[in-house]
């Protein structure tokens, strides 16, 4: 059995296989392959390094179609077009996955585990193409896992890390398609992502086309062309994508080189002149103008670990990946952000991402959910809807969805609140934060004399094969159309037992390895539901005086104020009297209306 492990990267794509033993990227010249897609008139298209060599000189060009940076454009309508043919970024990502497996010389096996790492900021949309793609390239990913986890699980496994005591290891992965920082809890039985944040328009390619920028600025003035000029000479492209590659090796050699050039022979021909590009940066000059850059991803940092209540000095271990964390303005700024020793720039780190997905895979290290997934209800408490350390998986059988009653329907809306609880383990429950999403079902109410009446809504919750949360929300008095859902793009995930269990079985948590949050004692501002599930006597003691007063004029009867209230709320409903009103009007007694409910409980079994 193997474990196949896939980074499908913005700029460079690989595959890593784990034996149990040892972890292998499988690589084309000690590199990974560019994730870039050529496609030729009645040609097979080709995928990596060829395609890059073809797309510097050949851009352009009607003959020829190039789709870059693959993974940025996931999910979108952006199609490239090539005599008649229209090729989405879904068909790019099946070739992509074609290209590793052929170049890797695998042949899937029954037992093999694949796991493809992903950013944590993809939507459940890009999520899904990537799945589709992959099944369609010939292998079913049994699970997709965060980058950053993938990145921490494969350096640990060259670099084992004392966790008897508990450590915070950030991992800044500055990628070609975005940024992204991720707060990771570290301690022998659990890996468990405390807070990130992702940043998509400061990443590797971006620094590329500001300097391909810049270029093109010093090359208008110092030849006096204008931008109109430029773009009336070179039709269907923007002058400046004709010079991302050169700007791109030019990004490269500064970091190490004290001046390079962005160069391109002839870059175009206006009014019958040639012109080719020269333009010279100076190291100085470069990190001068990504400096911008560099700070606003060091602010974002801090806001993150703020966050999640740490401070930069609380960072055990600061974990650089991806090629952008090379140059030296980002390194000297994570250094003073977080002290140079606590720097760790892996070699190889290129690999670090297919490596631990497929170690991952190996092991079935399963993602599971950090927090309680909760619904706040009517009474203040919360009703636990997905529990902390489930699997982000999707269960063999679904469930039925549970069923609320709206208690206070006057303003035709239900008002809940989702929580992710910080009730995790133990171990990171004092810095993870709390999250909360406002939810409100528009619903048809027609006032009524019958308590029972009111409406019902319904809750399906669950993971689905993209290790996303789904939350559908409907209602018995809505239309069909006025259903909703609530997607969480990043739900907190854990490794349990990550480092431990080779035999494809994983534990979840101990119940004692959990804490709960106390719930706030009321919400009935921001919450009318109640579980249907809870007991008429619940649900009738929980619905507002107010509404009863005004749905139940002549709710005066002892027997009926029983049936109806809890002590308290009888006791403040008759000294409400003296201000309602007498009812004259005339509607079939409360008491052979609810003849269907069974006879009323005594008083004494009123909670």
């Amino acid at each position: 059995m193997r474990g196949i492990g896939v980074d499908f990267g913005t700029a460079n794509s690989m595959l890593a296989t784990f034996d149990g033993k040892s972890a292998e990227a499988l690589l084309a010249d000690g590199h990974g392959h560019p994730s870039l897609v050529w496609y030729q008139k009645r040609r097979q298209p080709r995928v990596g390094t060829e395609a890059k060599d073809a797309y510097s000189s050949l851009l352009g060009d009607p003959d020829h179609a190039f789709i870059k940076s693959v993974k940025r454009r996931l999910a979108s309508d952006d199609t490239v077009t090539l005599a008649t043919r229209t090729i989405s970024t879904e068909t790019a990502t099946e070739v992509i996955f074609n290209f590793l497996l052929k170049e890797a010389k695998i042949s899937p096996e029954q037992d093999d585990r694949f796991v493809i790492a992903i950013p944590n900021s993809l939507t459940r949309d890009q999520r899904k193409e990537i799945m589709r793609a992959a099944k369609a390239a010939g292998f079913s990913p049994s699970f997709l896992v965060s980058e950053p986890l993938a990145a921490l699980v494969g350096y640990l496994e060259r670099e084992p890390i004392d966790a008897s005591e508990r450590r915070r290891v950030v991992v800044a992965d500055w990628g070609a398609g975005n940024v992204e920082i991720t707060l990771v809890i570290m301690t022998d039985d659990c890996l468990v992502e405390v807070a990130s944040c992702s940043l998509d328009d400061v990443a590797g390619d971006d620094i590329d086309a500001l300097l391909a920028e810049e270029a093109l600025k010093r090359f208008m003035k110092r030849n006096g062309l204008s931008r109109q000029k430029l773009e009336e000479a070179m039709p269907g492209l923007a002058p400046e994508e004709a010079l991302l590659s050169a700007a791109e090796q030019a990004k490269i050699a500064l970091s190490s080189d004290s001046e390079t050039q962005i160069a391109k022979a002839g870059f175009c021909s206006v009014d019958g002149v040639d012109y080719d590009i020269e333009e010279s940066f100076s190291k100085a000059e470069f990190e001068d103008l990504i400096r911008p850059i560099v700070d606003r991803v060091l602010q974002a940092t801090e806001e993150m670990l703020s966050s999640a209540g740490a401070k930069p000095s609380d960072v055990d271990l600061c974990l650089l990946i991806g090629e952008s964390t090379n140059l030296p303005p980002v390194v000297e700024g994570f250094g003073r952000l977080m002290t140079p020793d606590r720097i760790v720039r892996p070699s190889a780190s290129s690999t670090l991402i297919a490596e631990g997905a497929a170690i991952m895979a190996y092991r079935n290290c399963i993602p599971r959910l950090v927090s309680d997934i909760s619904l706040l209800l009517a009474d203040g408490s919360e009703h636990e809807l997905i529990p902390a350390g489930t699997a982000m998986t999707p269960k063999e059988e679904s469930e039925a969805p549970e069923e609320f009653i709206c208690v206070d329907p006057r303003q035709g809306k239900i008002v809940t609140a989702v929580r992710a609880n910080p009730s995790v383990l133990s171990s990171v429950s004092d810095i993870c934060d709390r999250s909360e999403h406002l939810v409100e079902l528009e619903i048809d109410y027609v006032q009524t004399y019958r308590v029972y009446n009111l409406p019902r809504l319904f809750v399906a919750a669950g993971f689905d094969e993209t290790c996303m949360l789904r939350i559908d929300f409907s209602s018995s008095e809505a239309k069909a159309e006025e259903g909703l859902e609530v997607e969480a793009a990043s739900p907190r995930a854990a490794l349990f037992n990550w480092s431990k269990n080779d035999d494809g079985k994983l534990d979840s948590p101990s119940a004692d390895a959990c804490r709960v949050i106390p719930s706030p004692t009321t919400c009935e501002s921001i919450s009318n539901i109640l579980p249907i599930t809870a007991g008429k006597r619940r649900i009738w003691a929980s619905v507002p005086v107010e509404l009863l007063i005004e749905l139940e004029p002549e709710i005066r009867d002892v027997r009926l104020m029983e049936k109806y209230l809890t002590p308290i709320q009888r006791d403040e409903y008759l000294n409400s009297l003296s201000s309602i009103p007498a009812y004259s009007g005339h509607h079939e007694p409360a008491d052979s209306a609810c003849e269907s409910d069974g006879e009323p409980e005594s008083k004494s079994s009123n909670s």
